[in-house]
């Protein structure tokens, strides 16, 4: 048992470090951009863009497969909220395929949906309006 906590122990510090690292990183490489952010939209924005790259570099960062079921509306919502470019990238992704999906299947009322490239080169959406 001690040797698992000792690894455990270790992996925290070694997260920390990376974690440390890749917000230095951010803040430089957006600099320009963050510039056009309050203080607090700058902290959320580098905290997002950090766990994300640092979710895609520690091995923890595994496939997850997703099922779900919804209404349109429900559905509707979650993509204005989850696809838009505040969202965090790795679950923007998702809710872009969602929106892609629901264009084709329910295209009567997935009509009008936008897709623009965020800040970091992915893909976010712009929905024609908030609410169905």
């Amino acid at each position: 048992r001690e040797h698992y906590e000792a690894c455990f122990r270790l992996a925290v510090v070694n997260y920390t470090k990376a974690y440390a690292l890749i917000s230095r990183d951010i803040r430089e490489k957006f600099k320009e951009y963050l510039g056009t952010m309050t203080p607090r939209q700058q902290q959320t924005f580098i905290r997002k863009a950090a766990r994300g790259a640092a979710r895609d570099l520690l091995p923890i960062g595994t496939e997850a497969i997703l099922g779900m079921t919804g209404n349109v509306r429900a559905i509707w919502n979650t993509i204005v909220l989850r696809a838009r470019e505040a969202a965090e990238p790795q679950i923007r992704e998702i809710y872009v395929q969602v929106a892609r999906i629901m264009e084709k299947e329910m295209p009567g009322i997935f009509k009008g949906i936008q897709y623009t490239e965020c800040w970091d080169g992915t893909t976010c959406v712009v929905m024609p309006r908030d609410k169905v």
